[in-house]
């Protein structure tokens, strides 16, 4: 079964009342021209990821012919303003919505709240779409943890090398978003 390709978009009228850049992002379902830069983003960040090893060409193309075959797993590349800046995954794994390969590949982007906002969206997106839960596996030593709790996850379990984190939806601000096909 071939996997569905599609764009999640904000709706730009509820966007009126912050940042007017987020009106330029979206998250687009991965295609075999993403590849490349997926593979480059996790090599340069390896040292905050379960696997340390450097990924190869055809690693890549290996794992990438497995994942379309797997329903409800998802990966997505954060477009801002038609550049490929970082992406963003999640998979059901162990009855739990598990959210993973949090990257901002594009340096030149940081600090602008964007994957704050793509975490958001993708959420939304999850919230309407799931009754499970939202979780993130983070790895111990990794900095990202204290941006996850500013994003609505906080700790609820501690395993050996990472920590389990759900996301609380209780104070969070559901953004209105339609899905496009590409």
């Amino acid at each position: 079964m071939a996997k569905e390709h599609f764009k999640i978009i904000p709706v730009k009228k509820i966007l009126e009342n912050t940042a007017s850049h987020f009106n330029n992002v979206s998250l687009d379902t991965i295609s075999s021209s993403d590849l490349d830069n997926l593979r480059n983003w996790k090599n340069a960040h390896r040292k905050y990821f379960f696997l340390k090893s450097i990924i190869t060409k055809k690693m890549q193309l290996q794992w990438f012919e497995e994942f379309k075959q797997r329903d409800d797993d998802y990966m997505f590349i954060l477009n801002y303003e038609e550049n490929k800046i970082g992406c963003i995954g999640y998979r059901l794994l162990d009855g739990l919505v598990d959210i993973y390969n949090v990257i901002l590949g594009n340096k030149s982007f940081a600090s602008k709240g964007l994957m704050s906002f793509a975490i958001k969206l993708l959420c939304s997106y999850i919230l309407d779409n799931y009754k499970s839960d939202i979780t993130v596996r983070v790895l111990l030593d990794n900095p990202a943890r204290k941006w996850y709790e500013k994003n609505g996850f906080e700790e609820v379990g501690v395993k050996s090398d990472y920590v389990l984190m759900k996301f609380n939806a209780d104070n969070f601000k559901f953004i209105k978003y339609n899905i496009l096909p590409l």
